[in-house]
């Protein structure tokens, strides 16, 4: 083959390279802003509706509302470092992870998450659907329930049930 040919190849290599990183640099972003618009979105829905999101843990003794007048129960409160919040209706983690999950959210709005070993990655770059809408909802809970700084140790166990602990 001549120099002209591997030249020519080379080329049509590269124009293909190029075409293809920018094809899904331009998906990456146009997800981000997606996801960035919908997370919004829903923030405004659920804060809106005025229904309580967290049930505090307090034993019966307590009077709680685990073991006080279940006709009016207690509203929800922030709670501090290490103290746990039990959702009774959690946003389907189990169906995307049985492992606990770490999510940490900055002053500017960043989420990000670890699930067990793994390294953590920031929301947005998750691709899964089930798993980002299920992150996204407990994102938003915890924001409600924590501010906008906080980072969290969230399980969901096998009855549906979130069990949520602030760490900072």
């Amino acid at each position: 083959m001549s120099a002209n040919a591997f030249y020519f190849m080379g080329t049509i290599v590269l124009l293909f390279m190029l075409g293809f990183i920018g094809y899904y640099a331009f998906r990456l972003a146009t997800v981000r802003k997606h996801t960035d618009d919908d997370t919004e979105r829903r923030l405004e829905r659920l804060m809106r509706s005025g229904v309580p999101t967290a049930l505090p843990t307090e034993s019966p003794a307590e009077g709680g509302p685990l073991g006080g007048n279940t006709d009016d129960p207690a509203p929800p409160r922030p709670a501090g470092a290490g103290s746990p919040i039990v959702y009774e209706r959690g946003p389907g983690l189990r169906t995307f992870t049985e492992e606990a999950v770490f999510m940490k959210r900055d002053r500017a709005g960043e989420v990000v998450f670890q699930l067990g070993d793994k390294p953590t990655m920031p929301l947005k770059f998750l691709l899964d659907a089930q798993g980002r809408k299920a992150l996204t909802d407990l994102s938003m809970r915890a924001t409600l329930d924590f501010g906008q700084a906080w980072a969290i140790l969230a399980v969901e166990d096998g009855e549906g049930r979130l069990t949520v602990t602030r760490l900072l």
